[in-house]
């Protein structure tokens, strides 16, 4: 497990934004879409010349597979690279300075005591993404808040004092964010 404090502290940012994902109706919303492309797309299979067809059928392999990373992949909402899942909503865009950001800081700064580890997997529907001044990702924090996990971009675990999620969630909420 990474120290989250000493990783806090080496980003080198600019500017954050939190983003929320994963959530029921925007997942609804989104599979009733990816429903209508796949019967859109069997539709067109089966009317196609020969020629297209194999194209089409490479599409809808395509399609599949990517709803099906998206949903039962490690469950994130930004890659490595900050590229969001389509289930992302953007909810707060702030500079280092702001006092919010600064209270983020404090709160992921908090010494490790000690960590709870519940029996699910996490589910990270909060990430906060810090980006440099030239828009690049400096980091990542993905946050599940039902089993209170933290990760970085790498899919690595942060050991995060159980204290932090209570006080990570306020916050959150105070941005926004649709927290169970």
């Amino acid at each position: 497990m990474k120290n989250l404090s000493e990783y806090i502290n080496q980003l080198n940012f600019d500017y954050l934004k939190t983003y929320s994902g994963f959530q029921q109706e925007v997942f609804e919303k989104q599979q009733a879409v990816f429903e209508q492309k796949m019967a859109d797309l069997q539709e067109r299979l089966l009317t196609s010349s020969p020629q297209k067809q194999e194209l089409i059928q490479n599409r809808i392999n395509e399609t599949q597979l990517r709803w099906e990373r998206e949903q039962f992949d490690f469950r994130e909402i930004a890659g490595p690279d900050g590229a969001l899942i389509q289930s992302a909503t953007k909810i707060a865009h702030l500079p280092k300075v702001d006092p919010v950001v600064c209270q983020i800081v404090e709160i992921l700064n908090t010494p490790f005591q000690e960590q709870y580890h519940w029996m699910c997997w996490p589910v990270f529907r909060d990430s906060i993404v810090f980006y440099r001044a030239d828009h690049t990702v400096a980091g990542i924090v993905h946050i599940c808040l039902g089993c209170d996990q933290l990760a970085d971009h790498q899919r690595q675990f942060f050991e995060a004092d159980y204290k932090i999620f209570p006080q990570l969630r306020s916050v959150l909420k105070s941005l926004g964010h649709k927290v169970r």
